[in-house]
């Protein structure tokens, strides 16, 4: 819990606009499961897919394509403490957020609130598209990890990483 003072730095911080906001796979956590342990069993049983500690693939032959499936589709999924969190954290006046999973839980957010925003995601082997000047009325939004409706976009091994 924060103190009466750090949550005084934070606010001024935030109202600066110099904040960037770091989403994470923190957010998908529930009952007491890490976001790489619920994609463990997700993924559990097929047997040309490896999970590695540091949330990342190993796919062997058709892995490549039943692996995104499940992601995608546990994605997709309805988390019902996410979209309050979402909802709440897309209205903080902050200018980028950059998303470290492939989701688009905060667009949706953004979307349900009509907030305006701009969009971009990691494209291999591509410079990124430059955007617009960010600001806090119109923030820019970046996933890291690619798009989930984008499976090439996707860094899902350690080969895509690199």
């Amino acid at each position: 819990m924060l103190k009466p003072q750090e949550w005084e730095s934070v606010i001024e911080t935030i109202a600066s606009g110099s904040t960037i906001l770091c989403l994470g796979a923190e957010l998908f956590s529930t009952a007491g499961k890490t976001l790489d342990e619920q994609l463990g069993e997700e993924l559990a049983g097929l047997d040309n897919v490896h999970l590695y500690g540091d949330g990342l693939f190993h796919l062997k032959g058709s892995g490549h394509m039943t692996s995104y499936t499940k992601i995608k589709q546990f994605f997709n999924r309805d988390f019902p403490a996410l979209a309050p969190v979402m909802e709440q954290l897309a209205q903080l006046p902050i200018s980028v957020v950059v998303n470290t999973t492939p989701d688009r839980s905060f667009q949706k957010a953004c979307v349900k609130l009509g907030l305006p925003f701009q969009y971009d995601y990691h494209h291999p082997n591509k410079p990124a598209r430059e955007p617009e000047e960010p600001r806090q009325e119109e923030p820019y939004l970046y996933n890291l990890m690619g798009d989930l409706d984008r499976r090439e976009s996707m860094v899902l091994t350690h080969e895509d990483l690199f």
